[in-house]
């Protein structure tokens, strides 16, 4: 059987049921006919085609005819070589001027500020990024931002899966998008850079509208009733009244009123989503830009450059009055490399066919 004659089918038996989905939606955007929905995981709502594009770009299916899963890392002109991390060009340290983000942003507002000052010089016309769903209070929402309020509303990490690249056809087909941002997690960066590097025209004429990829650093999301139950049902918090949450070794929960509420780890990990044990990338690796508030100060993020896109979505930001950046040496890279060897070591492989 090749890859062009396997249906939604191919999906659900290697991917769905052994739990190795990542949750990153591109499937969706693929389908044409509007025929997969996500809930969750991937489901079919009407008769597959078998045309499939579901599998293609899939960053967590194995080609039926070659066994590769994803493409290698791509590698800049002089980038320096980092089996950890991965290539960069790049390290500064970072975080936003303006205080609209700063007043809502995660830790120093670095994708955002890149994002807006993109936005505004025209680099790109419009971002893929996360929200909340305004009627379920801290459900993540994947959006398409064409302002800079929207994409300031959007500010702050989530940590769970929320189907981000089932936007992208969003994007092209109705916001009539050319030039995308998006804001993804390292399976989502694997999965767009599958596309972009597709033998197929149409599906590669489609990753190329992604003009930015800008990566979270990330070990793992949580399924979206993990706050419902240990914050609002165990804990007694409200959903709408939890300002922020982070992980510092622990899970913590800011709520708007009151001091931070912490979740063990070990408690919080029972809700990690499964297809996260098959990851290996905690640097978003394949991205343009990856992003994460480790390596450097409090209320900062450490910034790798990984390419001349990257460079250019940075420099804009700070020339343009958005972000502001200091270059770090290597000791910066301490804490992510460390991060970045423990995901390597603990990722389960990815089952063969």
């Amino acid at each position: 059987m090749s890859d062009v004659d396997e249906g939604f089918d191919v999906l659900k038996e290697f991917v769905i049921d052994r739990g190795t989905c990542c949750g990153c939606g591109l499937c969706v955007t693929m389908c044409t006919k509007g025929l997969i929905a996500f809930d969750g995981i991937p489901k079919l709502v009407g008769e597959c085609t078998e045309c499939g594009r579901c599998n293609w770009n899939c960053p967590r299916l194995p080609s039926a005819e070659t066994g590769e899963v994803i493409p290698s890392v791509p590698k800049a002109e002089n980038a320096t070589e980092d089996e950890l991390i991965g290539p960069y060009n790049e390290l500064l340290g970072g975080e936003a001027v303006k205080n609209e983000i700063l007043e809502r942003c995660q830790d120093g507002g670095v994708v955002t500020a890149i994002l807006c000052a993109c936005l505004e010089s025209g680099y790109i016309d419009g971002a893929i990024v996360t929200g909340i769903d305004p009627g379920h209070p801290w459900k993540a929402k994947p959006m398409v931002a064409t302002t800079t309020d929207e994409i300031i509303a959007a500010a702050g990490t989530k940590y769970l899966y929320p189907a981000e690249l089932s936007m992208i056809k969003k994007a092209i087909k109705e916001s009539k998008l050319e030039k995308i941002a998006v804001v993804t997690r390292p399976c989502g960066a694997q999965a767009v850079r599958k596309m972009q590097n597709s033998d197929k025209k149409a599906i590669q004429r489609m990753g190329e509208k992604v003009k930015l990829l800008l990566g979270l650093f990330c070990m793992e999301s949580f399924s979206d009733d993990f706050l419902q139950k240990e914050a609002a049902e165990k804990r007694g918090i409200a959903l709408e009244d939890i300002k922020k949450v982070n992980i510092k070794k622990d899970f913590i929960i800011t709520p708007k009123a009151e001091e931070n509420v912490v979740i063990p780890m070990d408690e919080a990990s029972s809700y990690i989503r499964d297809g996260c044990h098959f990851c290996a990338d905690f640097a978003s690796e394949y991205a343009d830009v990856s992003c994460g508030a480790v390596g450097t100060k409090e209320g900062s993020s450490t910034i790798i450059v990984r390419n001349n896109t990257g460079k250019e979505a940075v420099e804009l930001a700070t020339s343009n009055g958005w972000l502001s950046t200091r270059t770090v040496s290597e000791k910066a890279l301490k804490v992510p490399q460390a991060l970045s060897k423990r995901k390597k070591e603990h990722a389960k492989p990815i089952p063969s066919r």
